[in-house]
């Protein structure tokens, strides 16, 4: 009787530190999952079959769904305020003329928001990943959620929608609904105190260049 009872207890215990190996196991195995995502913590990461292979997210930083505005920012900087100009421009001493260089490219580094936000390998868009988007994919003005923008189709039908945002000046938000208005991460050649972006309306879409101190989206790619 003795023998048996020991038996009982015997395998009572080995299929408990099976079942809390098994637990072990589905644990790490969960963490190891969220450390393989961490590269696209925020967005869907979106194939649009383009050359390079890059893939741009499905929302803007600050958003959680492809039709809502996000924050915005001065380039540069990596939180939202309530005043875009050159008075509370980080980089700056109250006047454009004082700008500091913070890089000719500052993708991948403590002054881009997208990848100091979303981590991993996510990043503002280039200079020529903007040029890519566009002489490879076509556009449509579109409605989506009540919201106007910009559909922006790749060359294997994949698509993103880039709201038509506006951008801030001091404590306004200025053409809402009319002009998407995207930072990119190059500075411009010309001025310290310009950038280029990635600007829009229902009948054009275009690389051009602005004021660092204006408060602008940002749509993340992850190479």
């Amino acid at each position: 009787m003795k023998k048996t009872v020991l038996l009982i207890l015997l395998v009572a215990v080995g299929m408990s530190l099976v079942a809390q190996a098994q637990d072990n196991s589905n644990h790490g195995m969960f963490f190891h999952s969220l450390e393989e995502d961490s590269s696209c913590p925020i967005a869907e990461a979106i194939d649009l079959g383009l050359p390079s292979g890059t893939k741009w997210a499905s929302w803007n930083v600050g958003s959680s769904a492809p039709w809502e505005y996000g924050d915005y920012f001065a380039w540069g900087e990596t939180e939202s305020k309530e005043d875009y100009s050159w008075s509370t421009y980080k980089y700056c001493d109250d006047s454009y003329s004082t700008c500091q260089h913070i890089g000719v490219e500052i993708a991948g580094t403590k002054y881009d928001v997208a990848h100091v936000r979303w981590g991993g390998s996510w990043r503002m868009p280039s200079l020529e990943d903007v040029k890519e988007l566009i002489s490879c994919c076509s556009r449509m003005w579109i409605k989506q959620n009540g919201v106007f923008g910009t559909l922006v189709i790749g060359p294997n039908g994949a698509s993103i929608f880039l709201p038509a945002a506006g951008h801030r000046w001091q404590d306004n938000l200025i053409n809402e609904g009319l002009i998407g208005c995207y930072w990119i991460s190059t500075l411009y050649p010309y001025h310290e105190y310009e950038v280029y972006n990635l600007s829009f309306n229902s009948g054009y879409w275009y690389w051009t260049n602005n004021y660092r101190s204006y408060g602008f989206s940002v749509r993340p790619i992850c190479p």
